[in-house]
């Protein structure tokens, strides 16, 4: 490419690159600063007012789509918030006396809720607007609870029912106790703050120790008796009882036999549970039902021979006294009472 601009072409008459000095205008200093510029001068300008007109409609125009962006956002915020918020049940739980009755929980949370989880057969439910009603008839038995689950299907919560014991019960009821006497004892279930309200006969003497009614037996020398304790907590009462076996007795408590080889028997009474012993060789003792068989050896020693037979059972011991005669081969008299003199 020629960068020369003197030989480009020149229109007719022209001088591209006119010579000496260039003409000045009148009054012009070529070497003086020019003044600053002053922003007053456009404010009668109309394209300058135009501008920004156009500018602060598109500043509204921007602050409206912006504004109605921010409101329609938030709006659809608020209602994901609103339909998605946890579900709030005051109280969290309750309990029924165990009479029975009827308790309420206040829901607070979206709406359209329903009870999701099935009840219990002793709980009776129903929604009653911002309410979940609760009732259940008298309880006889222990302590009963049930977990109930409420919600819509996004959100979900639960509440606890309690209902109280309506129970009242001893563990046994009643004690067959030896007539040896001692301590037994009761678990008392079903309530907390019972107490004793009646106390056992002259013979035997009751108090709580935790959760347990003990009761102390007097030994027993006569026939079978028996007695009770009343227990009471608020309006329930509860009755505990006991009976003691009859003492343990024989049909004679010293016997004497003849000296040839033979059996007796004795009859014994009172607990079932009784054992029997002697305490010689040459006599044999042993239990048949509700005898002792006894079986002696025949005496040939000099003279009479003498044992025990002892007896126990039901907490007591019997010692019933032996003799034996020793054997004569000659005859006699004895006495027989079948018989007479």
């Amino acid at each position: 490419m020629n960068n020369d601009l003197s030989k480009l072409p020149v229109p007719s008459g022209q001088n591209p690159m006119p010579s000496g000095n260039i003409p000045v205008p009148s009054g012009h200093n070529p070497g003086a600063v020019p003044p600053p510029f002053d922003p007053t001068l456009l404010k009668d300008d109309p394209r300058v007012a135009s501008g920004k007109k156009k500018r602060g409609n598109r500043l509204a125009v921007t602050l409206s789509i912006v504004a109605g962006t921010l409101v329609v956002g938030g709006g659809i915020a608020l209602a994901v918030w609103w339909l998605n918020r946890d579900y709030k049940v005051t109280p969290s739980a309750l309990t029924l006396e165990s009479e029975g009755g009827e308790v309420r929980f206040h829901v607070e949370g979206p709406g359209g809720w329903e009870v999701q989880s099935t009840p219990r057969s002793w709980v009776y439910l129903s929604k009653q607007g911002d309410y979940l009603v609760c009732s259940a008839s008298e309880n006889n038995d222990f302590e009963r609870r049930d977990t109930i689950r409420i919600g819509n299907g996004r959100k979900s919560c639960r509440v606890v029912l309690v209902q109280e014991s309506g129970a009242f019960v001893a563990t046994p009821s009643v004690q067959d106790v030896p007539p040896g006497g001692g301590t037994f004892r009761y678990a008392i279930g079903g309530q907390e703050g019972w107490r004793i309200e009646q106390g056992p006969e002259g013979w035997g003497s009751a108090f709580r120790e935790e959760n347990y009614l003990v009761w102390t037996v007097d030994e027993n020398h006569g026939d079978r008796r028996s007695d009770y304790v009343v227990l009471r907590n608020g309006n329930k009462t509860l009755m505990v009882g006991l009976n003691q076996e009859a003492a343990l007795r024989a049909s004679q408590t010293s016997l004497t036999a003849g000296g040839s080889e033979h059996t007796s028997y004795i009859t014994i009474t009172g607990p079932h549970d009784w054992s029997c012993r002697s305490t010689s060789y040459w006599l044999d003792v042993e239990r048949e039902g509700d005898r002792i068989k006894l079986d002696f050896d025949k005496n040939d020693e000099s003279e009479r021979r003498e044992c025990e037979v002892v007896v126990t059972g039901g907490g007591q011991e019997l010692r019933i006294s032996v003799t034996q005669n020793k054997y004569s081969s000659g005859g006699g008299y004895y006495f027989n009472p079948y018989w007479g003199w």
